[in-house]
């Protein structure tokens, strides 16, 4: 267990770095992993409010989820990647 507490400490400190505050709230696409329990248990650690999104729903409810939560950080995994550089392009549409 020693080596998940270091790892979210290193996680905590990686989105300090990035800008995330206590408070901020912080979307979270990933898959269930250890490394998702890590980077989960970082943002609580900093403080940060943990939104999690399903991986399932497609890039409009995605966006809208985020842009209702007010989500100023998205942590998503490499598989992810192609959803989260659309939604710079569906976030300024409208929600459903």
């Amino acid at each position: 267990m020693a080596g998940v507490d270091e790892s979210s400490v290193r996680v905590a400190c990686g989105l300090a770095t990035i800008g995330v505050k206590l408070g901020q709230k912080v979307a979270f696409l990933l898959t269930n992993s250890i490394e998702c329990y890590k980077i989960y248990l970082g943002i609580h650690r900093l403080g940060a409010v943990f939104v999690p999104i399903n991986v399932r729903l497609v890039p409009r409810e995605v966006s809208c989820l985020i842009e209702r939560s007010d989500a100023g950080f998205i942590v998503s995994g490499g598989e992810f990647l192609g959803l989260v550089d659309g939604l710079l392009i569906v976030l300024v549409g409208s929600c459903f």
